[in-house]
């Protein structure tokens, strides 16, 4: 406040310790106002919440009384040189002030005066104006009262001394309902960075203790400085220059009707700029987003998700529950306009994955190498006797279509429900078979047809076979492999980690062509850390279990059932999560947990494959299990084998 001084005794002020500095020498020092007026433009400010008298715009804002009046009169005695007015503006930089309201002036427009002429009698305070706005110092100055169609030539420094303009803000006066003040000097040259706010019939704080209501810019310039501070306080990674910019975004010339009668109606927007500015300050428009929400995927907003093109995909593999509680959370973004910082709910970032996986018969190639060609006789066609330290089988398909017993399920693999959560890869299945009693076992190996990969081992495992009776087999299976996860926040990344396969299944022949199978599964996935571009998950595992029947004729394999789906029923889903951003536009980042949580959803599918020769023809489709009763998923499969 450079001003006549503040009653730091009002009851608006109650509270509030009251700071600054004494520039004119006054008897009683700062804290105290014998004029009044600094007073009233303060409590407009920052008078303070409660509904007694009035309510000021950053009620929680700390006071800088810079007093410049000595005596009570209309003079303020220390704007009276260039090195008096510096001294003022260079105690700024040592306040570290953010806001700095101006309701005075020099008494004369802008217009009379050159740039060259003001740099030669004011060289001290255009120094001392820009030491503050480098610091952080927004200044707001009113346009005077003199009725003028320019402004007073100290809030229109900016338009001769165009390094100031950045960090400016010159204020006109409307009445409450819009219309211009009588008295109001108008934006003219100063247009680009101008605009209006109440001050006719402000009732505000007297120094006396009560309260009055005066007219003036010097009324509407604190409701500018007061919406300044506030956005200063939401938005504290904002430059001075940016929060100017939000304010003079935010205004509009809508509802504005100049002395003369001119509105948006009858006027240019040139000749309104030319009045009003950008127009009246309006602090719920400054205060929101002007461009998209940006999510931040790393050291500044550059690489950020636009979450106006799309929003972000939830893993696949969590359950409805644990995506809401995800949804119901919240979460930081920033303005595409200037990064400025937003709280929002998760749903405003995170989109729900529901898909549901089609069951088919699976595409797998299995070759007996006892008995087929290629690996059983030599080129003169003599058997091989093979050693039991080689494969018995080698299986090649898609790891989806694969588990720890591929030995036992054959196609039927592919019918059971695969984890959403990890990257299908093409993969070479080496199996050994062994008997002990009358139990195989079945150990095994699995390579990824990768071309020159330092990973192309996948795994390992084993998987044992009894046969209970003569319609009746069983199997365990144990597996670990390595595998990319899809828990990619940007689409292009993801994790790479291993998990441990546990099956338990069985097979009931009901006929040479029927049966009946049952299958539990349980995976426990390797932690992983969480980044600001993929999901992390600790002691997360996943249960399944399939029940189906399985019929077999001459017009191709038929299968249908129920299951539970393969999804992460325990665990923690951990994210890297911004918290906001330094004024140098580094985001600051904090991490977030949410515990995974189990339900009792169920898929109900139905598959069919026809085999000749190397061509095979798959069909599957699968019930939605949210919206039980309606198609979840289809799909066809064509395959030849080479």
């Amino acid at each position: 406040m450079v001003d006549s001084g503040i009653d730091k005794t009002h009851a608006e002020f109650n509270g509030k310790t009251i700071y600054g500095r004494d520039f004119a020498s006054s008897g009683t020092g700062y804290g105290y106002d014998k004029n009044g007026h600094g007073s009233h433009v303060a409590s407009i400010i920052a008078g303070e919440r409660e509904a007694g008298g009035m309510r000021g715009v950053a009620y929680d804002a700390t006071l800088y009384d810079y007093k410049t009046d000595n005596d009570g009169d209309l003079g303020l005695e220390a704007i009276s040189s260039d090195t008096g007015i510096a001294a003022i503006f260079n105690q700024h930089v040592t306040d570290n002030i953010n806001v700095s309201n101006n309701s005075w002036g020099l008494g004369s427009s802008i217009t009379s005066r050159t740039e060259s002429s003001i740099r030669n009698s004011l060289p001290d305070t255009i120094t001392a104006l820009r030491a503050a706005q480098n610091n952080g110092t927004l200044f707001v100055f009113a346009s005077g009262n003199d009725s003028n169609s320019e402004i007073d030539y100290a809030g229109g420094l900016p338009y001769r001394i165009s390094e100031l303009v950045n960090e400016w803000l010159l204020v006109g006066a409307v009445s409450t309902s819009g219309v211009e003040a009588s008295f109001n000097n108008r934006c003219g040259l100063a247009k680009d960075f101008c605009v209006v706010a109440p001050g006719v019939s402000i009732n505000a704080a007297q120094a006396n203790g009560s309260y009055i209501s005066y007219n003036g810019t010097s009324m509407a310039a604190p409701h500018v400085a007061g919406l300044a501070a506030a956005l200063m306080e939401k938005f504290p990674s904002l430059t001075t220059a940016q929060i100017a910019t939000r304010i003079k975004n935010g205004a509009s010339h809508t509802g504005l009707s100049g002395r003369g009668g001119e509105t948006t109606a009858n006027s240019t927007t040139a000749q309104l700029q030319a009045i009003f500015g950008h127009g009246l300050i309006n602090a719920t428009t400054s205060a929101a987003a002007f461009g998209n929400y940006i999510y931040a995927n790393g050291n500044n907003l550059s690489n950020g998700m636009n979450l106006g093109a799309s929003k972000i995909s939830l893993p696949t593999s969590l359950s409805a529950s644990t995506q809401n509680q995800i949804l119901a959370s919240k979460f930081i973004v920033f303005d595409s306009f200037d990064g400025a910082r937003f709280s929002v709910n998760g749903s405003e970032v995170f989109k729900v994955s529901n898909s549901s996986i089609v069951r088919t018969y699976g595409n797998i190639k299995k070759v007996d190498t006892h008995n087929d060609p290629q690996f059983g006789f030599t080129s003169t066609g003599e058997k091989i006797n093979h050693s039991k330290w080689s494969p018995r089988y080698i299986t090649t398909g898609n790891s989806n279509e694969m588990s720890a017993a591929d030995g036992f399920w054959g196609n039927t693999t592919s019918l059971f429900s695969s984890s959403s959560m990890l990257q299908g890869q093409t993969l070479t299945n080496f199996i050994w078979s062994d008997n002990i009693g009358n139990i195989v076992v079945q150990p095994f190996f699995q390579v990824q047809d990768i071309q020159g990969s330092s990973e192309s081992f996948s795994g390992y495992g084993a998987s044992l076979h009894l046969d209970v009776n003569e319609s009746l087999k069983a199997v365990a299976g144990y597996k670990m492999s390595n595998q990319q996860f899809n828990n990619g926040i940007m689409s292009y990344k993801n994790s790479f980690g291993n998990i441990r396969d546990f099956e338990l299944g069985f097979i009931q022949d009901l006929s040479t062509k029927d049966n009946l199978f049952l299958r539990f599964s349980n995976s426990q996935i390797q932690d992983l850390t969480a980044t600001d571009k993929t999901f992390g998950f600790k002691d997360a595992k996943s249960d399944s279990w399939t029940i189906g029947y399985e019929t077999r004729n001459k017009f191709g394999s038929f299968a249908f059932g129920v299951s539970k789906p393969n999804q992460l029923s325990s665990g923690t889903l951990s994210l890297i999560t911004p918290t906001g951003r330094t004024k140098s536009g580094d985001v600051l980042y904090t991490e977030t947990q949410f515990t995974v949580s189990d339900e009792n959803k169920l898929d109900r599918f139905f598959a069919y494959q026809q085999q000749k020769d190397n061509l095979a023809l798959s069909f599957g489709i699968v019930e939605d299990r949210h919206n039980y009763g309606n198609l979840g998923s289809a799909k066809l499969n064509i395959s030849y084998h080479f």
